[in-house]
């Protein structure tokens, strides 16, 4: 291939054989921690139990799921509201208490404006 000035490469795929079962047994231990005994509000929690799997680093990869498709860490809601708290001046030696608060009422104003 010399004369068309292409260069061959070879690449080799590297894949790790997984149990196709065993995200769904992680998944379904968590949930039947989270669910109430009648089993009827799982669909409530679902979202919390699958971010919780995307946020946590696997064995085989020692990166997240999130980090795999983003190539970022996940970033959290309250990691946000945290970052806004430091970066504020006025809440220099602020009480934890206060900033609980603070973080509720937020929350509390931020659902008022979601209905």
């Amino acid at each position: 291939m010399m004369p068309y000035n292409v260069l061959c490469l070879a690449v080799v795929v590297y894949y790790i054989p997984m149990d196709s079962q065993s995200g769904s047994i992680i998944l379904s231990r968590c949930l039947a921690k989270l669910v109430n005994n009648d089993q009827t509000n799982w669909d409530e929690k679902i979202d919390t139990v699958l971010m919780g799997y995307r946020a946590a680093k696997q064995a085989s990869t020692k990166h997240s799921p999130y980090y795999m498709l983003f190539q970022k860490p996940m970033q959290l809601p309250i990691d946000a509201e945290l970052c806004q708290i430091e970066n504020e001046e006025e809440n220099d030696g602020v009480d934890v208490d206060e900033i609980i608060d603070s973080l509720l009422e937020r929350r509390k104003k931020a659902f008022s404006k979601v209905k």
